[in-house]
């Protein structure tokens, strides 16, 4: 009851097609065109475009108003697709209309001239009409003025029998002309509608191939506009890629060559510890030398190698003025020749010793250089990671940035511990570049926040990461772009936890197995005199 009140429902009629809604609904009474039943409007799919009958013609009225469209999650390929059939659809439509067009146009023509045609010999019947009624009424004229004559007027009478003839004859042939005059107007008139009703049509119908045409050839040129950025990146991937490929070679490298330091300096200290417990247990080298053998490598493992803070240089320095004493003690002490020979024998022992104590500190020198080296090379690899960790955080913060139409880079200076965000709100305009975050709206500023802590992400490695009113200064359609980015940068990263918090609506955001959306349950509230009051938690223990 309300749609036949409200809207009227029982005078409106739906239909798939143009042609079915017209062969079904479309009826011919008295030589006029009608609706079918109580119908007055009949729409049919796929635009919902209508039609109805008003006099003697049938009128087309489309529908302007535009499908809404989505704009997230399209599948550009099946639109374009499916504008560029719709855009042979349109054009097969366009010139089957033309053709219509033409023919009705023809038609026209014929009947404006059979009209014209019949009008001039309309005008030339009145003409010849009013020739014989002045004709009748001289001669009327001259048989009163003639009455008072006697004459033979039979001759005159009948040429105004003949004339009176003639002119009922022309009347006769006038209402015959007039009749088919009022016949042929109906069906100009509505040709005349069906040619207003093609050439509208036809107006709708071009209006909408240029659009057509035109959003084609805007996504067309987007399209190539995103393959050029993204051969681009996939260069710069590629190239970052071999970087990174030399570089993980001279870290293995210098892996190789540390372990092989390493297992020297911790030989040369076992080798030490065996001729130290040797010397305290009083054996000669022959007896030490039985025992000797080449340790394992759970006992090289073992060994824990100390750093050596002083140069070589110190401890042949400390050797040279040992055998000094040595010397002035064997002076003082003014040994015989037995006491030589065993000065001799310690002698040599203690040359062997110190030799091996010399070769030592040697290797350890070598060892100490090489790793000096190794600390060098890290620390230039270190700069070199730094450098991408920069170069790949500016990269992500300008591809997040586009999403919004605008771009931007993050300058990091790393000798003052410093970054700073150069944002350019059009991307196509240089000069809407901004170097003072300051300067930017809150909404501007909160989505290069966003974008910012987007980029960084992806170097972080910590388990979890909490975002909290992230989107209150956020207008809608950049509110959804940084939820869907983030939404998207989470689950890029599964091995890692986000959390969101917002107060606003996320009814929009679709779950998940991935995806989880809680709903914090409002404070219930208490009625008092002053009004409502939120209520507190009971923390009181029993």
């Amino acid at each position: 009851n309300c749609l036949v009140d409200h809207c009227k429902i029982e005078e409106r009629a739906l239909a798939r097609t143009r042609e079915e809604s017209e062969q079904k609904l479309l009826i011919e009474e008295g030589g006029k065109l009608a609706i079918r039943g109580k119908i007055k409007n009949v729409y049919f799919l796929p635009r919902g475009d209508s039609w109805s009958v008003k006099g003697t013609s049938k009128t087309l009225v489309s529908n302007d108003k535009e499908k809404l469209r989505e704009s997230i999650g399209v599948d550009r390929s099946k639109a374009l697709e499916e504008a560029s059939r719709e855009a042979e659809n349109v054009k097969h439509e366009l010139s089957i209309l033309r053709r219509e067009e033409s023919k009705l146009e023809h038609q026209h023509r014929e009947k404006q001239v059979a009209w014209n045609k019949a009008k001039k010999e309309a005008l030339s019947l009145q003409s010849f009409m009013d020739k014989i009624i002045e004709q009748i009424d001289s001669i009327k004229s001259e048989q009163d003025s003639a009455e008072t004559f006697d004459t033979d007027t039979s001759d005159l009478e009948q040429d105004v029998e003949n004339a009176q003839n003639d002119l009922d004859g022309i009347k006769a042939r006038e209402g015959t002309l007039k009749e088919e005059i009022a016949m042929k107007i109906p069906e100009v008139e509505e040709i005349k509608s069906r040619v207003d009703e093609t050439t509208a049509r036809n107006s709708k119908v071009l209006q909408e191939l240029r659009a057509a045409s035109e959003e084609l050839t805007a996504y067309m040129s987007t399209l190539s506009q995103r393959d050029e950025k993204l051969e681009k990146k996939r260069a710069k991937l590629k190239q970052l890629q071999e970087i990174v490929a030399i570089q993980e070679e001279k870290i293995n490298e210098i892996t190789a060559d540390v372990k092989k330091y390493l297992r020297h300096s911790r030989l040369l200290a076992y080798h030490r510890m065996k001729r130290e417990e040797a010397d305290n247990e009083g054996l000669d080298d022959t007896q030490a030398s039985q025992f000797s053998h080449d340790p394992t490598d759970d006992e090289l493992e073992a060994i824990e190698i100390n750093d050596v803070d002083k140069d070589s240089r110190y401890y042949r320095a400390k050797i040279e003025k040992l055998a000094k004493k040595i010397d002035q003690e064997k002076e003082r002490r003014k040994a015989n020749k037995e006491d030589a020979l065993a000065a001799l024998e310690k002698y040599r022992r203690a040359k062997e010793i110190v030799e091996g104590k010399m070769a030592q500190l040697e290797e350890i020198r070598k060892v100490k250089e090489n790793l000096t080296q190794d600390v060098l090379r890290r620390k230039e690899r270190w700069e070199q990671f730094r450098e991408h960790i920069a170069n790949k955080t500016s990269l992500i913060f300008d591809e997040v940035l586009n999403k919004k139409g605008s771009s931007g880079t993050v300058e990091f200076d790393h000798e003052s511990g410093t970054l700073e965000l150069v944002v350019q709100k059009d991307s196509a305009d240089a000069n809407s570049q901004q170097k003072d975050a300051k300067a930017l709206s809150g909404g501007e500023r909160s989505y290069a926040t966003i974008a910012l802590l987007i980029a960084l992400g992806e170097s972080l490695e910590t388990p979890f990461r909490i975002l909290d009113e992230f989107d209150v200064f956020l207008d809608p359609v950049t509110r959804k772009m940084t939820i869907q980015a983030l939404i998207e940068m989470a689950k890029g990263m599964a091995h890692r936890q986000f959390v969101f918090i917002t107060p606003q609506d996320v009814s929009s955001v679709t779950t998940d197995p991935m995806l989880k959306v809680l709903k914090m349950t409002p404070p219930s509230r208490n009625t008092i005199a002053g009004g409502l009051s939120q209520q507190t938690l009971n923390f009181s223990q029993s």
